[in-house]
Protein backbone atom coordinates (compact mmCIF):
# COMPACT_ATOMS: atom_id res chain seq x y z
CA UNK A 1 0.00 0.00 0.00
CA UNK A 2 1.34 3.43 -0.93
CA UNK A 3 0.40 6.79 0.55
CA UNK A 4 -0.57 10.09 -1.06
CA UNK A 5 1.60 12.65 0.75
CA UNK A 6 1.78 16.46 0.58
CA UNK A 7 4.19 18.51 2.69
CA UNK A 8 5.00 15.48 4.87
CA UNK A 9 1.29 15.02 5.60
CA UNK A 10 -0.52 11.81 4.63
CA UNK A 11 -3.65 12.71 2.65
CA UNK A 12 -4.91 9.23 1.74
CA UNK A 13 -3.96 5.65 1.13
CA UNK A 14 -3.10 5.07 -2.52
CA UNK A 15 -3.31 2.06 -4.79
CA UNK A 16 -0.71 2.11 -7.57
CA UNK A 17 -1.78 0.58 -10.89
CA UNK A 18 1.74 -0.24 -12.07
CA UNK A 19 1.08 -3.08 -14.52
CA UNK A 20 -0.34 -2.72 -17.99
CA UNK A 21 -3.37 -4.81 -17.04
CA UNK A 22 -4.05 -2.74 -13.92
CA UNK A 23 -3.81 0.50 -15.92
CA UNK A 24 -6.10 -0.91 -18.62
CA UNK A 25 -8.71 -2.01 -16.10
CA UNK A 26 -8.52 1.29 -14.20
CA UNK A 27 -11.87 1.90 -12.55
CA UNK A 28 -13.89 -0.70 -14.47
CA UNK A 29 -16.13 -2.92 -12.37
CA UNK A 30 -15.48 -1.11 -9.10
CA UNK A 31 -18.08 0.19 -6.70
CA UNK A 32 -15.63 2.60 -5.03
CA UNK A 33 -11.97 3.47 -4.63
CA UNK A 34 -10.65 3.53 -1.09
CA UNK A 35 -8.27 6.50 -0.99
CA UNK A 36 -6.57 7.25 -4.32
CA UNK A 37 -5.73 5.28 -7.46
CA UNK A 38 -2.52 6.21 -9.30
CA UNK A 39 -2.47 5.26 -12.97
CA UNK A 40 1.13 5.68 -14.12
CA UNK A 41 2.01 6.38 -17.73
CA UNK A 42 -1.45 6.33 -19.22
CA UNK A 43 -3.15 8.52 -21.80
CA UNK A 44 -6.69 8.11 -20.52
CA UNK A 45 -8.73 6.98 -17.56
CA UNK A 46 -11.21 4.24 -18.43
CA UNK A 47 -14.56 5.31 -16.93
CA UNK A 48 -17.12 3.27 -18.86
CA UNK A 49 -19.47 1.71 -16.34
CA UNK A 50 -18.10 3.66 -13.36
CA UNK A 51 -20.86 3.97 -10.79
CA UNK A 52 -19.40 6.68 -8.56
CA UNK A 53 -18.04 10.22 -9.00
CA UNK A 54 -14.29 10.65 -9.46
CA UNK A 55 -11.80 13.51 -9.27
CA UNK A 56 -8.97 13.39 -11.80
CA UNK A 57 -5.61 15.10 -11.40
CA UNK A 58 -3.25 15.17 -14.38
CA UNK A 59 0.38 15.07 -13.30
CA UNK A 60 2.55 15.49 -16.35
CA UNK A 61 5.50 17.36 -17.72
CA UNK A 62 5.27 21.18 -17.68
CA UNK A 63 3.83 22.57 -20.92
CA UNK A 64 6.41 24.96 -22.42
CA UNK A 65 3.75 26.67 -24.55
CA UNK A 66 1.80 28.15 -21.63
CA UNK A 67 3.01 30.94 -19.34
CA UNK A 68 2.52 28.88 -16.16
CA UNK A 69 3.60 25.58 -17.67
CA UNK A 70 0.22 24.08 -16.79
CA UNK A 71 -1.97 21.82 -18.88
CA UNK A 72 -5.67 21.91 -18.14
CA UNK A 73 -7.44 18.64 -17.45
CA UNK A 74 -10.13 19.71 -19.91
CA UNK A 75 -7.62 19.56 -22.75
CA UNK A 76 -7.22 15.85 -22.25
CA UNK A 77 -10.94 15.17 -22.51
CA UNK A 78 -11.48 17.43 -25.54
CA UNK A 79 -8.90 15.87 -27.85
CA UNK A 80 -11.30 13.55 -29.67
CA UNK A 81 -14.38 15.76 -29.89
CA UNK A 82 -13.66 17.31 -33.31
CA UNK A 83 -12.93 13.90 -34.82
CA UNK A 84 -16.13 12.47 -33.32
CA UNK A 85 -18.19 15.34 -34.78
CA UNK A 86 -16.51 14.92 -38.19
CA UNK A 87 -17.31 11.19 -38.12
CA UNK A 88 -20.93 11.93 -37.19
CA UNK A 89 -21.18 14.35 -40.14
CA UNK A 90 -19.70 11.69 -42.42
CA UNK A 91 -22.15 9.04 -41.25
CA UNK A 92 -25.09 11.43 -41.61
CA UNK A 93 -24.17 12.86 -45.01
CA UNK A 94 -21.71 10.45 -46.64
CA UNK A 95 -19.24 13.30 -47.15
CA UNK A 96 -15.89 13.22 -45.35
CA UNK A 97 -14.72 16.71 -44.29
CA UNK A 98 -11.02 16.70 -43.40
CA UNK A 99 -10.51 20.35 -42.42
CA UNK A 100 -12.05 22.38 -39.63
CA UNK A 101 -14.36 24.17 -39.30
CA UNK A 102 -17.02 21.98 -40.87
CA UNK A 103 -19.32 24.35 -42.72
CA UNK A 104 -22.42 23.97 -44.87
CA UNK A 105 -20.44 25.23 -47.89
CA UNK A 106 -17.94 22.36 -47.50
CA UNK A 107 -20.79 19.86 -47.32
CA UNK A 108 -22.41 21.26 -50.47
CA UNK A 109 -19.20 21.25 -52.56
Amino acid sequence: MAWLVCDERVLASMEVASTRAARRDGLAGRDEVEGALLLQRTRWVHTIGVRFPIDVAFLGEPDPLTPLGAKGVGEIGLVGIAAAIANAVYHATGKRIRELPITLEKLLD
